[in-house]
């Protein structure tokens, strides 16, 4: 941040400079003008002591008659009555501002000028020189109309506006000399005679108006050039707008230039019809548009000091000006510029205090950006201040311009030399940096070549020993055995085709490679490379063909190498042909023969057919690409058949299949075919048979029941079956898929697996692709997935990881790693279990609890009911569970309540007793009617003795339960408690067909059945009545009484058995609303007011009361004072 020092610093020393170049244009136009220069008295100039030659030409300041409003010509001044309203103005100068009986003037009005000149003795022929009189004038001298520009006007329909630069010529004698010029303004703001009027000799006159339109001229013309040169310049590099911005802001003041009155309207020298308003509009526009555009410039240069928020305010106003200067009215438009020329000002200053910053921090070319800027700022503000007639100089934007052209050319050619210093930099260290990349190339064929020697010592080693160990060099193996040795032996074949491969791509590169040229049967090698290549077939429906007829010419080539590329062409038709056939063909021309390999796979994009051919280069480069293999061998091929002096190239319809075409030379035709040399077969990639690793994967000892199931997935049957080997040692259950698409087939069709082993790169379905597809299921404990990746990139590990991976093994890997990394996310998954089983039974515990709560509340309800049944009572649940007991059951078995609630009630039951099921069905509404349904049943007491009685069944509802009532004794009738239950039930459904009843009567109901209103009064006088009789008459105020002690022995007694504090009683009880101070502490408030009858509501809710005494009764156990 800069700071407030060094901004206002800047700030003074621009005003400085403002003001010392101020005070020089002052002292230099006094300079100019000569301090003994006439001025005009009370509208007389006297002009006898003044020489015209000596003195030049000079300017008709000083005070004119003035008279405002009126339109005079000079017979008016000679009349009898002179004209009235005379005042005098002092010329140069706008009459706006002007004060005139009081009133101040405005820039829209007309007027007369009058001025008497007393000339010398001597005769003269002099001229005028007129420029800038707003809008439209006309001058009389001694009475004669000498120029005219436009049509004067009393208002803006009668003016016609001109703006040109006026010489008119007059003769001076020794009479005094009358000018008499009427004004009119209604378009522009300003009114008046701005510029001074000057008399002098017409050479004098005309030479220095040619002056001004030359340098004029020079200015516009440079202004072109710079402009259309730094446009020219971002055409060729448009990463830098700087350019543009700056050639737009020169191409802008050439406009200006142009239409401007500083400069002597320009334009009206080539376009002399247009009109001044057209003029006037595109002079301050170009001026508006100017201002954001240099502000673009430097913010492009420094967008660390200009503010990008500023840029657009800038803009916003240039585009509202703009719009102004072409929609709105000339005398509008100029109106409001002003305001303009005060916000240019001060955005002048901040950018002179950014570019300060911009320097202290060193940025490039800020100096002389800074420098060139302060001249244009200072000759802006001079022009600006000017106009506004503020200050009295002269337009000075045409220096402080082309300084600021020099200074943004000097930083320009900076800029362009350090650009070619850069280039020459770098250019010097890119040819370095080529001949290190070229010695590293060949370091790199060097170590490729030395490497591939040196590894096929040990790879001969390996092949040889499992071969001969699989043959029985030591002695009998088992099936297992032999099936991995077969897989080493083919892993090292593999291994020794990519060697060679190698170094034929090394000795190629070096032109290494002698060819030993004889000549060859075509049709004889193909069969030998067709008989080869089936193994690659592996039980697929694909034919592999030898077309080429057995009179085919002989070729002259090298057999070796031929065969090679054959086995290469036919080998990669093969692996991209699912079905179908690869055919091998030849056709004869003059000097060579074109051989085919044509094949019915996938084809090849017409953008791969070139690339293949290059070094690594695959169709398909994918991690999920079907086909295996580096891409060297068409590479190689491409190479030695151009060696052989042909051809090799590829013709290919993607999905139908692709053609591989190559030319090779005839052989003289006295030479006679050269025996085929097998001997070299074996070291052609010899593939592994799918048979060999199936039985190899299927001969390890099955695991125990309980062995962790792991699920293998890799293309690579030798990579599962290290895998399988090494997992099985330790008893684990490995079952293996080939791709992801198998796996996930596996998984989808109900198997279970502990853990999966997961292979980055496979065909079809990569193994990102199948995580991400499992995490959708399963998250990251419940099946664990293991990353194996022969990528050991952080990015590809890092990505595994994203999709959902546990962990990840690099390829190849120890078997101690491989199982330490199984094992602990083995762990993590017997954890998730132990946690979800943990969880479970929280939840069991929970629900059984509160079924013991729901028990015990279902107890407390029917205490007060049936504890005075004097006979033995226990209620069964819907859920088939002892719901109740009341004190003679207690007594008479020797049960306790807590003993018995919850449990089945076939407990209390002989093994030979069952309960008739008819009983149990009106647990669930089905049962029919209970009446006369009782049995002789034998119970079990406690203690083990054994009672036998008669058992009587009924059904209660006890609000939204059902419950089965069983009624011990000995008589074989019906006791009056039964049919006390009975009524008890009966009035429920009583009850409840009342509620119904009373839901249904709607408005339209009542009014349609009028005789419902008595049976309601009926049932109230009725239900009055009964209430009265069976509900003994207590006082208001004992009642109050008995509703405040109730809840205080509730809360006591909640207190005693529960041990918590009287909001866990309001929060579980769910009756009472408990709330939080902002201290914390928790509240009871409308519990509070049932404890005192003082707060006790004047209509306190009976219903809370009541179901919150239920609520302890149920929750309190054992037999306390408060309890009873």
């Amino acid at each position: 941040m800069l700071s407030a020092l060094l901004i206002r610093t800047v700030i003074c020393v621009y005003f400085a400079m403002t003001l010392a170049l101020f005070s020089c244009c002052a002292s230099g136009a006094d300079a100019a003008a000569g301090n003994s220069a006439p001025v005009a008295r009370q509208g007389v100039l006297d002009l006898g002591a003044w020489d015209f030659r000596g003195n030049g030409a000079v300017d008709l300041n000083g005070e004119w008659e003035f008279y405002w409003k009126q339109l005079l010509v000079p017979d008016d001044f000679h009349r009898a009555n002179a004209p009235n309203g005379k005042t005098f103005l002092a010329l140069p100068a706008a009459w706006n501002g002007v004060r005139l009986n009081g009133q101040k003037l405005g820039g829209d009005g007309f007027a007369t000028f009058r001025l008497r000149i007393l000339p010398g003795p001597e005769k003269r022929e002099l001229a005028l020189h007129l420029d800038d009189l707003y809008s439209a004038y006309r001058l009389w001298s001694n009475g004669r109309l000498i120029v005219e520009s436009g049509l004067v006007g009393k208002d803006v329909s009668a003016e016609v506006p001109s703006q040109s630069v006026r010489q008119p010529r007059l003769t001076i004698g020794d009479q005094p000399l009358e000018l008499v010029l009427q004004i009119s303004n209604h378009h522009y703001r300003e009114g008046g005679i701005v510029s001074p009027i000057k008399l002098g000799t017409a050479e004098q006159l005309a030479a220095a108006q040619i002056r001004q339109w030359g340098v004029a001229m020079f200015c516009i013309g440079s202004l072109a050039v710079m402009g259309i040169y730094h446009i020219a310049l971002f055409c060729f590099r448009r990463k830098n707008s700087a350019p543009l911005y700056f050639g737009i802001y020169c191409l802008l003041w050439m406009g200006y230039f142009l239409t401007s009155n500083s400069n002597g309207w320009v334009a009206s020298l080539y376009f002399a019809k247009i009109p001044v308003q057209f003029l006037i509009r595109v002079d301050l526009i170009c001026f508006v548009l100017s201002v954001p555009v240099i502000y673009s410039f430097l913010r492009t240069l420094y967008p660390g000091e200009f503010s990008h928020g500023l840029q657009q305010i800038t803009w916003a106003l240039a585009a509202i000006f703009a719009a102004l200067g072409i929609a709105a009215p000339a005398m509008a438009f100029t109106s409001v510029i002003p305001a303009y020329y005060i916000f240019s000002i001060v955005l002048i200053l901040y950018s002179l205090v950014m570019l300060f910053m911009a320097m202290r921090r060193k940025r490039e070319g800020a100096s002389f950006i800074l420098l060139g800027f302060l001249a244009l700022g200072l000759a802006g503000t001079n022009d600006m201040l000017h106009d506004l007639q503020l200050i009295s100089s002269v337009y000075m934007f045409r220096t402080g311009m082309f300084a600021f052209i020099l200074f943004q050319a000097c930083a320009l050619s900076i800029r362009f030399s350090q650009a070619f210093s850069t280039v020459e930099q770098l250019s010097g260290e890119r040819e370095e940096h080529i001949l290190a990349l070229s010695r590293m190339d060949r370091l790199k064929d060097e170590f490729l070549a030395n490497t591939s020697h040196e590894l096929r010592t040990p790879l001969n080693g390996i092949i040889g020993l499992a071969e001969s160990l699989s043959a029985g060099a030591a002695g009998q193996l088992s099936e297992q055995a032999r099936a991995s040795l077969e897989m080493i032996s083919g892993s090292g074949r593999r291994l020794n085709n990519l060697v060679n491969d190698i170094l034929d791509l090394s000795r190629l590169k070096n032109r290494d490679i002698q060819l030993h040229r004889k000549s060859v049967d075509l049709r004889s090698l193909t069969d030998t490379v067709l008989a080869v290549s089936k193994p690659l077939v592996h039980g697929r429906r694909l034919a592999l063909v030898n077309d080429i007829s057995r009179c085919m010419p002989l070729v002259d080539g090298d057999e070796d190498r031929l065969q090679q590329v054959l086995f290469n062409l036919v080998g990669n038709a093969i692996k991209f042909t699912g079905q179908g056939e690869v055919t091998v063909s030849a056709a004869a021309g003059n000097s060579e023969i074109e051989i085919s390999v044509r094949d019915t796979g996938i084809g090849i994009p017409p953008d791969k057919l070139e690339s293949i051919f290059n070094a690594f280069e695959q169709v398909d480069s994918s991690a999920a690409r079907n086909h295996g293999g580096v891409g060297l061998g068409l590479g190689i091929s491409r190479q030695l058949i151009e060696l052989h002096g042909g051809r090799l190239w590829a013709e290919a319809h993607p999905g139908s299949g692709s053609i591989f075409r190559f030319t090779l030379p005839l052989a003289p035709s006295d030479a006679a075919p050269a025996a085929i040399d097998n001997r070299g077969h074996d070291e052609l990639p010899l593939p592994v048979t799918a048979p060999t690793f199936s039985a190899a994967l299927a001969a390890l000892t099955p695991p125990s029941a309980n062995a962790p199931r792991i699920l293998a997935v890799d293309d690579d049957p030798v990579n599962l079956q290290v895998v399988k080997n090494q997992l099985g040692l330790e008893g684990m259950e490995v079952i293996t898929a080939a791709n992801g698409r198998e796996a996930l087939a596996l998984i989808e069709s109900g198997e279970i697996f502990h853990l999966i082993l997961l292979d980055m790169m496979m065909p079809g379905m990569t193994g990102f692709e199948l995580c991400r597809g499992l995490r959708k299921r399963y998250n990251s404990a419940e099946l664990p997935v293991i990353m194996l990746t022969a990528k050991n990139r952080i990015a590809d590990l890092t990505e595994g990881l994203e999709y959902g991976a546990n962990d990840y093994l690099g390829k190849p890997f120890a078997r101690e790693e491989l199982l330490a990394r199984v094992r602990a996310q083995l762990k993590v998954r017997e954890a998730h279990e132990t946690a979800l089983e943990n969880s479970r039974l929280c939840r069991e515990m929970e629900l059984r609890a509160q079924t013991e709560a729901e028990l015990r509340l279902t107890q407390c309800r029917l205490t007060g009911m049936l504890n005075t049944v004097q006979e033995p009572i226990i209620a069964i649940n819907e859920s088939s569970e002892i719901a109740f007991c009341n004190r003679v059951f207690e007594e008479s078995f020797c049960y306790g309540v807590d003993e018995l609630l919850g449990q089945p009630f076939e407990r209390l039951f002989g093994a030979s007793t069952e309960v008739p099921q008819k009983w149990l069905n009106v647990l669930d509404k089905s049962g029919a009617d209970l009446a006369g349904a009782g049995e002789i049943l034998e119970m079990i007491t406690s203690d083990g003795r054994r009672w036998s009685g008669r058992v009587i069944p009924a059904a209660l509802e006890l609000e939204d339960e059902r419950l089965l009532v069983l009624m011990l004794g000995e008589s074989q009738v019906v006791t009056p408690s039964l049919l006390w239950i009975e009524d008890l039930l009966q009035n429920r459904r009583r009850l409840q067909q009342m509620e119904e009843t009373l839901n249904g009567l709607t408005p339209l109901v009542l009014e349609r059945h009028p005789g419902f209103i008595e049976d309601l009064r009926l049932v109230d006088r009725s239900l009055e009545r009964m209430s009265r009789e069976l509900t003994p008459e207590l006082p208001e105020q004992d009642q109050r009484r008995l509703i405040v002690d109730a809840m205080k022995l509730a809360l006591e007694l909640w207190s005693e058995a529960t041990g918590t504090a009287k909001a866990d009683l309001a929060r579980l009880s769910g009756q009472w609303a408990v709330y939080v101070n902002l201290d914390g502490w928790e509240r009871t408030q409308t519990l509070d007011r049932y404890l005192s009858i003082d707060t006790l509501p004047a209509k306190p809710r009976l219903k809370k009361v009541l179901c919150t005494g239920d609520f302890v009764l149920s929750s309190a156990h054992g037999d306390t004072p408060q309890r009873q």
